[in-house]
């Protein structure tokens, strides 16, 4: 529901992705201060190792990186075709899963992955595009 209402906002708001991404970024910094503020913290205790990992796959990946190219998503290709693209997460993270960490794949696996590419590419207009 939050992901479609970013996705709404952004669209009207006019700004660029790396605006919007900016915009994102200052809320959600100042949100957690606030609630580090008054539950605490314990990332001084953290390993430097994991402290930058976290840095990298959460501030950089996801918080930059995701939300610029999403962002340039819904300005070249529409709200609708950026949020069906969005569906795709969890049957690739399923893919990454057998592929990167060696969970057991099956059937019913790759059935889902099938139909949730073959459902973004309707959504998307890929077919209706495609005409013969």
């Amino acid at each position: 529901f939050m992901w479609a209402c970013y996705t709404h906002a952004m669209r009207q708001s006019g700004l660029g992705a790396l605006e919007a991404a900016s915009f994102v970024g200052f809320w959600s910094f100042v949100v957690m201060a606030i609630i580090a503020l008054f539950t605490g913290t314990t990332i001084g205790d953290a390993p430097m190792g994991d402290i930058m990992m976290l840095l990298t796959a959460q501030g950089l990946l996801a918080g930059c990186v995701a939300v610029i190219t999403y962002g340039l998503a819904v300005r070249h290709i529409g709200s609708t075709g950026a949020s069906a693209f969005g569906a795709m997460t969890p049957a690739l993270t399923a893919l990454g899963g057998v592929i990167l960490l060696s969970e057991p794949g099956n059937l019913a696996l790759v059935l889902a992955v099938v139909l949730v590419i073959l459902g973004v590419m309707t959504a998307s207009g890929v077919f209706r595009r495609v005409r013969i």
